[in-house]
């Protein structure tokens, strides 16, 4: 039995060639055998108030890393489906589901923005107003709390007149 063997052309090499390199360029590379040549924030590790489970794991505390390229596609694609810029962030930077983060209590939520803005690049987005907003509602909750009040926005009336459910 013959084998037949062809000599590939200089283009069919470079075409080959090309494709290697793309394929390359997506592999993971393991972090030890990349080196920073600056400083890296080192990662925080956030306690919580009120831990949580979800899906079986416990949530004790959050810690935050340095952000990496591929971030900024997750936090993208997180903003596209719905999810707030901000827990978003928290989520991806974290490594923590999106439904961890989205139901963090205020004060837990605070401690994590606090340090937020030290992982993420000035040009962003405003950490600080989000950090001010999270205070504020953190604020009313705690009024509301005193005063027994729901500082909650209540529905608007339905134009449509009076409600159609009754109870019989």
């Amino acid at each position: 039995m013959s084998t037949a063997v062809k000599a590939l052309t200089e283009d069919e090499i470079r075409k080959l060639q090309k494709k290697q390199s793309e394929r390359e360029f997506f592999l993971d590379v393991p972090d030890d055998e990349v080196e920073f040549l600056t400083e890296v924030p080192d990662p925080v590790t956030i306690p919580l108030e009120r831990p949580m489970k979800f899906k079986g794991k416990e949530y004790r505390e959050l810690t935050l890393r340095p952000m990496r390229g591929a971030d900024f596609a997750k936090i993208e694609k997180g903003v596209k489906a719905g999810g707030s810029e901000g827990l978003v962030c928290m989520a991806v930077i974290t490594d923590t589901p999106y439904a961890v983060v989205s139901r963090l209590g205020p004060t837990d939520s605070i401690e994590v923005m606090k340090v937020l803005p030290d992982f993420l690049p000035r040009e962003f987005f405003s950490v600080e107003e989000t950090v001010e907003e999270t205070e504020e509602e953190t604020e009313q909750d705690e009024q509301a709390g005193q005063t027994g009040q729901d500082t909650s926005p209540s529905s608007p009336p339905s134009s449509d007149g009076p409600s159609q459910n009754s109870e019989t």
